[in-house]
C-alpha cells in the first residue's frame, strides 16, 4: 500500500552514470543494496517507475550494459527528490555523474502513456508503433520493472 499523498508532484530523473572504465564494475558491486532501496521506496510510493539504461549496442547484443537510470519520483518538492538521489548507494558509491542530473516536474497525464507502452512490451500483441528499442528497458530490469509498473496510476 503506497504511503505517499495522492496529488503530490511527480518529477523524472535523469542520471547518467559516470564515464571512467571503472564506473560499470562500480555499479554492478552495489546494484542488490540499489535494487532493494529502491524496492522499499516503490513500495512507500515514492519511485512511481524506474530502471536503467543500456547502451545503444545492448539493443542487438547479448551483452547488456547499463549506463545510468531514469526514475519518476512523487514528492513534496524537488529538493527531497535531490537528497533521494544524493544519498542513494549509486550517488555515493561513485556510480552517477553528480553534473549531469536533470529534475523535471511531470504531468501526471504522461502516466498513461506509460503504463501503455509498458503493458505492450510485455504483452504477445504489440501494435506496430512500438518499436523494440522501446521495450528494452522492461526486458532488462524485468524483476525491478516489475512492481515499478504496478504502482503507477
Amino acid at each position: 500500500m503506497s504511503s505517499a499523498a495522492p496529488g503530490l508532484p511527480r518529477f523524472f530523473v535523469y542520471a547518467p552514470d559516470k564515464t571512467d572504465p571503472d564506473a560499470f564494475d562500480r555499479r554492478l558491486s552495489v546494484r542488490a543494496k540499489h535494487i532493494e532501496i529502491a524496492t522499499k521506496a516503490v513500495s512507500d510510493g515514492v519511485i512511481r517507475m524506474g530502471g536503467a539504461l543500456l547502451t545503444p549496442e545492448s539493443l542487438t547484443g547479448a551483452d547488456k550494459k547499463m549506463i545510468g537510470s531514469v526514475f519518476v519520483f512523487e514528492a513534496e518538492n524537488i529538493e527531497a527528490v535531490r537528497t533521494m538521489i544524493e544519498t542513494d548507494i549509486y550517488y555515493t558509491s561513485g556510480v552517477v555523474s553528480s553534473r549531469s542530473r536533470v529534475f523535471k516536474k511531470v504531468a501526471s497525464s504522461i502516466f498513461s502513456g506509460i503504463r501503455s507502452v509498458l503493458s505492450y512490451c510485455h504483452s504477445s500483441r504489440q501494435p506496430r508503433f512500438l518499436k523494440k528499442e522501446m521495450c528494452i528497458l522492461p526486458e532488462v530490469n524485468s524483476a525491478f520493472l516489475s512492481p515499478i509498473t504496478r504502482a503507477t496510476n
